[in-house]
């Protein structure tokens, strides 16, 4: 379904702490060093060094060095930093820093180079063991490198808080600053990553111009795809929930987590069909609905129809409707959602014979409840194989709240009595 181009602003973040930044090398964008210190030769009077790996039981270092070695060709170069060594019982202290021209490599873990310049070596050692090796040696790639170009917004304080933006692919993301002349337009993201120190990175999908703003007042306007009136834009933009995009059908299309209210709302704009609906569930996640998935909701999608349940005040908010009198068909199975922040305020919808939440009327053989009332998991499945022509949904605390529900035969397309969720009343 093709994308709509309206935006809305949702949140905003400002630090002291952005950097942005163009560059080629994930390797040294990440900022991820190897946890391992290799065994390093010198030989030719110090003109060759060979960096071996291949003692490396880290397998994420590993990863690393496949990283590495994806990202340099021969002739390439690359600086070593951190290789500071101590070898006490031979009075060696030194360093291995310095710039190195990659010649190839052998396997994943060996690297082969030519030394362009070195500052701190010790003459006295050839072989540089990776038992006196005080820091893992730092490797960056530098000029030549020939991967793809990433463009990110690096975030070195404030630690969590990108993450906690929520943002998913082809939101929009605007830089704010006083004398802001490069990079004024909107961007759209691609994805979000945190390095092993913390680091938090938003990379996006348009050029950067680098832009060092340590210790600078920097603002990131975020907005999302879609439509809104003022009563959305003002409530409460507090991340606490994930939001289910769900098909004409009931089908769950997308499910998005730390999402507001709004956000909820909006992300049913990234689809064109205009059938499509979003229901938002208060303090939730994806994975939180793993109890519902049991039952193939969203996975395999072995219900019928799914129903929107909310409250408001005296009424149950059915589809939007209150009260709202139903008709299902036979030999189906329905899920009636309660994920939204409003049912917090009552008790499960519940299937009795009559309009009483007294237990020996309850149809307690053809409903199964999942999940707590205005949490993203509630959802109580109903089954209409063996339930009476006639019954009622309705509140423990207060059965007069609810409605009738009838069983008909009626051909599917008059089943449209059932409609999808609307888009989220707040």
């Amino acid at each position: 379904m093709a994308k709509n181009s309206n935006i809305v602003f949702t949140k905003t973040f400002s630090s002291y702490g952005i950097n942005i930044v163009e560059t080629y090398s994930d390797f040294d964008l990440i900022g991820k060093e190897l946890t391992s210190n290799p065994l390093v030769y010198y030989y030719n009077n110090f003109d060759k060094a060979i960096f071996d790996y291949s003692q490396t039981v880290n397998t994420d270092d590993l990863d690393l060095l496949d990283i590495f070695l994806q990202g340099i060709t021969n002739g390439n170069t690359f600086s070593v930093s951190n290789g500071y060594y101590v070898k006490e019982q031979d009075g060696i202290t030194s360093t291995i820093n310095g710039i190195y021209q990659f010649d190839g490599a052998t396997g994943n873990n060996i690297i082969l180079t030519t030394v362009v310049s070195i500052t701190g070596i010790n003459n006295a050692e050839y072989r540089y063991e990776n038992d006196y090796f005080v820091n893992p040696p730092k490797l960056d790639l530098n000029a030549g490198f020939t991967g793809d170009i990433a463009y990110i917004i690096k975030s070195v304080t404030n630690e969590g808080e990108i993450t906690k933006l929520g943002l998913y692919e082809d939101d929009l993301i605007e830089i704010s600053y006083a004398g802001n002349t490069a990079n004024i337009d909107r961007l759209n993201v691609e994805k979000v990553e945190v390095s092993t120190d913390g680091e938090e990175f938003i990379f996006v999908k348009e050029p950067v111009v680098n832009n060092n703003r340590i210790g600078l007042w920097t603002t990131i306007n975020v907005y999302t795809r879609g439509d809104s009136n003022t009563e959305f834009i003002n409530k409460d933009l507090t991340i606490n929930g994930a939001a289910r995009v769900i098909d004409k059908n009931g089908r769950i299309l997308a499910c998005y987590e730390n999402q507001n209210q709004l956000q909820g709302y909006l992300r049913k704009f990234a689809f064109s069909d205009s059938e499509t609906s979003s229901i938002w569930g208060y303090a939730g996640n994806c994975s939180s609905a793993a109890a519902v998935n049991q039952f193939n909701i969203g996975v395999g999608l072995d219900y019928y129809t799914l129903i929107d349940v909310r409250c408001d005040g005296g009424s149950f908010l059915i589809n939007g409707i209150p009260n709202a009198p139903l008709i299902l068909l036979p030999n189906k199975t329905y899920a009636f959602y309660q994920g939204h922040s409003s049912n917090n305020k009552t008790s499960a919808i519940l299937f009795s014979k009559k309009q009483t939440a007294a237990i020996s009327s309850l149809l307690t053989n053809s409903y199964t409840q999942i999940g707590v009332p205005g949490t993203s998991e509630a959802i109580t499945l109903l089954s209409t194989a063996s339930t009476p022509s006639l019954f009622f949904y309705v509140n423990a605390t207060d059965p007069k709240k609810g409605g009738s529900i009838r069983i008909s035969n009626v051909p599917k397309s008059m089943s449209s009595s059932i409609t999808p969720p609307p888009s989220p009343l707040y």
